[in-house]
């Protein structure tokens, strides 16, 4: 049986709101408990700098700063380059790092289900969703800003720098792929979780 869509609309905005409103006022909560998955991620991310991620308060709210320490010299084309022991920072809004988050609950949230055990199992289920996903958005979207960095340098001096792929992928994740990965995420959650279910009935 498939669920009434009007009450499941109802439900997607409800809980929309209410995630919206805990991520403005708690966003400090959810990103300390994702940093050591996104400081593993960008690690993984980085060859010639060492990553270090934390929240930071400013004037328009919290974000999530990376500061890179060159390890390697970056060279560009025409012997410029980025020298050994250069700091350089990048950061993003912290509400926009989680957004996939939000968007994840509010479909596991207002999901129907049959019983609560499922409704339990299906959250918990989008924590263990909610690591990989932002790990897959946040730490792509430093990397590449810090990249995007180095190119503006590299253009501003007249040279060229070829982006690796992790620039794609963050443009990717920009241009819609922060929505579509946490809407997977939860269509694999749901899949999961409800598949021994018979019927399914809005609590």
């Amino acid at each position: 049986m498939r669920p009434d869509l009007r009450k499941l609309s109802i439900r997607i905005v409800v809980f929309w709101s209410l995630l919206s409103a805990a991520g403005v006022t708690g966003s400090r909560y959810a990103i300390e408990a994702l940093m050591p998955s996104w400081k593993v991620a960008a690690e993984g991310l980085s060859t010639s700098y060492i990553p270090s991620l934390k929240r930071r308060s400013g004037r328009n709210g919290d974000e999530i700063v990376m500061t890179a320490f060159v390890t390697r010299a970056i060279a560009f084309p025409g012997a410029a380059a980025v020298p050994r022991g250069t700091f350089v920072e990048v950061s993003i809004d912290a509400l926009h790092a989680l957004v996939p988050v939000i968007i994840l609950f509010t479909i596991l949230a207002a999901w129907p289900v049959a019983t609560w055990r499922r409704r339990t199992l299906m959250l918990a289920s989008g924590l263990a969703a909610a690591l990989v996903v932002t790990a897959l958005t946040t730490p792509p979207l430093l990397a590449g800003r810090f990249e995007l960095m180095l190119a503006e340098y590299a253009a501003g001096a007249g040279l060229k720098y070829e982006p690796p792929g992790v620039v794609y992928w963050m443009i990717f994740c920009e241009s819609g792929g922060r929505w579509l990965l946490p809407l997977i995420a939860a269509t694999l959650c749901i899949a999961v979780t409800t598949s021994r279910d018979r019927s399914i009935s809005v609590p």
